[in-house]
């Protein structure tokens, strides 16, 4: 189950997860796709994934055009999209799904720091 929202004071998309399975990938790009309509240009993201568990490869290859989907809505040339997670498994997955378009936290006060500077 996942939580999807937008922050327009801060203009920061949020998301926040306790897994992504197969059948939440379409529900989630549905949901992103919507809230990627009312971000102002250069609006930041944060990924919640303490709760996360990983996510298998067909969900990785699913979710991997996200970004792409960010990046034509606006998204901060000066930021990367923030993830939460102290997982090295999670690290490495997300690094192979969006490469240097991401960066990690071990807590939300770090990552919304990260952001809000």
């Amino acid at each position: 189950m996942f939580t999807l929202g937008y922050d327009a004071k801060k203009n920061r998309v949020h998301f926040v997860g306790d897994r992504m399975a197969m059948e939440d990938v379409a529900p989630y790009i549905s949901e992103l796709t919507e809230i990627l309509k009312q971000v102002r240009p250069g609006f930041t993201g944060l990924t919640d994934l303490t709760g996360c568990r990983v996510l298998t490869q067909e969900v990785v290859k699913k979710l991997s055009p996200t970004n792409e989907l960010a990046i034509k809505a606006g998204f901060s040339t000066t930021k990367k999209w923030a993830y939460i997670t102290d997982s090295p498994v999670f690290k490495m997955q997300m690094k192979r799904m969006f490469g240097d378009f991401v960066a990690y936290f071990e807590s939300y006060a770090e990552a919304d720091e990260y952001l809000s500077n």
